[in-house]
């Protein structure tokens, strides 16, 4: 991820959403509150810093997610939101597209 690309003002206001949208993650409630989070998270990158900022959080998400099941060892992918559920779950919210 090259973050070279992304302004540090963006970087410094999304940095929040990235404890927060692995909070909601854990939640592994996909179709009630942990979803209705992760939606609210998307919807806040992207008023924050539009696709940029919304890629940028999901880059995180998706290395922290491979982070865990490296050190897991684990199929958290019953546990957690999977990088793929929360594309899905943010498809629409301004120029993101699972």
């Amino acid at each position: 991820m090259d973050i070279s690309v992304i302004d540090g003002d963006v970087v410094q206001k999304v940095g929040p959403l990235i404890s927060r949208l692995g909070r909601a993650t854990l939640r592994g409630d996909l179709l009630g509150t942990g979803r209705s989070e992760v939606l609210r998270i998307g919807n806040e990158a992207n008023e924050i810093g539009g696709f940029q900022a919304m890629k940028f959080l999901h880059d995180f998400a998706a290395m922290g997610f491979c982070d865990l099941v490296d050190e897991k060892g684990l199929d958290l992918a019953s546990e957690i939101f999977t990088p793929a559920e929360i594309s899905v779950i943010w498809d629409g919210i301004g120029e993101w597209r699972a």
